[in-house]
């Protein structure tokens, strides 16, 4: 198990054809060997698992890594969780699915130490 960074990039939309570098999360967790969260892990220190929402023409956004009802979540303060739907390992090039209030975005994820 190792603790990284998990920058997920928006994935193909409409207003974004080849998707955006500029639009994303930055995600700090322990990953297993298969990619998926080392929960265990993650609940021995929890403070270290950080998010940052990266938004091209707005100012970045902190919050925490949290589990909801199952599933992953980031929680910044203010503002609705926005739940992760990783169905695939956080493996390069995989996607992912973060929703928030009705709205469904995919992301792809690109891996950091």
């Amino acid at each position: 198990m190792k603790w990284r960074t998990i920058r997920l990039e928006l994935a193909a939309t409409t207003e974004f054809p080849r998707g955006s570098v500029g639009r994303g999360f930055l995600i700090r967790a322990p990953l297993n060997q298969d990619g998926s969260i080392d929960e265990p892990r993650l609940r021995e220190n929890p403070d270290r698992a950080k998010v940052r929402r990266v938004w091209s023409n707005e100012a970045d956004k902190r919050g925490r890594l949290v589990r909801m009802d199952g599933h992953w979540a980031m929680r910044f303060p203010g503002q609705i969780d926005r739940l992760i739907d990783a169905r695939a390992p956080f493996h390069a090039g995989n996607k992912v699915l973060v929703s928030a209030e009705g709205e469904q975005l995919v992301f792809t994820v690109r891996l950091f130490d």
